[in-house]
């Protein structure tokens, strides 16, 4: 029986052992393959302070920042989503989950972070009235966009369309470079004798 018994053991090991090892023509996708060096150096040390410090806000948000600027926008989610959902009042982690969901042209799933957001800073003597107003103007641009039929995928001309409605860009000097040039040069200053 034991020579059975170490067959089956045997027989066992070496089908995990084929299951498991990852076929030679399986694709490995790196996800931060184009990314300098020193960049994937600070994601890795931003990791690491995550695990060992999951309640530094700061880390998180940092992190969830360089990840949405790489282009990874899970990676990103999965990293804010976790603090966001357990601190509720904290509006920097709020607005970094909602800035994650909005680039990944999620809308409907970053509104709940951007209402947390503007009524967690309300609070918050670290959130200053300029920031507060930037928040809200955000919140703003996320509900509209939450609320309308437009999918932003398919409609990306009305998604802009709707978001310069609601956030209308302001030039402070003109745009058209054609009725620069029409204009008569200014006189130069009288030079000092």
């Amino acid at each position: 029986m034991n020579s059975y018994r170490a067959f089956d053991i045997t027989a066992i090991v070496i089908t995990l052992f084929v299951v498991l090892l990852p076929s030679p023509t399986r694709e490995v996708r790196v996800e931060f393959d184009s990314a300098p060096r020193e960049t994937l150096e600070l994601v890795a040390a931003l990791q690491a302070q995550t695990v060992a410090r999951p309640d530094d806000l700061d880390t998180v948000v940092e992190l969830t920042d360089v990840l949405i600027e790489l282009g990874s926008l899970e990676a990103a989610l999965r990293t804010v989503l976790g603090p966001a959902d357990k601190l509720t009042g904290a509006w920097q982690v709020q607005l970094a989950a909602a800035d994650a969901w909005v680039q990944d042209l999620e809308f409907k799933q970053a509104l709940p972070y951007a209402d947390a957001a503007v009524a967690a800073c309300k609070g918050d003597s670290t959130c200053s009235s300029e920031r507060a107003i930037r928040l809200a103007m955000f919140q703003n641009v996320i509900s509209r966009v939450a609320k309308s039929n437009i999918d932003p995928r398919r409609q990306p001309e009305e998604l802009r369309r709707l978001v310069a409605e609601v956030s209308p860009t302001i030039h402070l000097s003109d745009p058209d470079p054609k009725k620069r040039q029409q204009e008569p040069p200014e006189p130069p200053l009288p030079q000092p004798q």
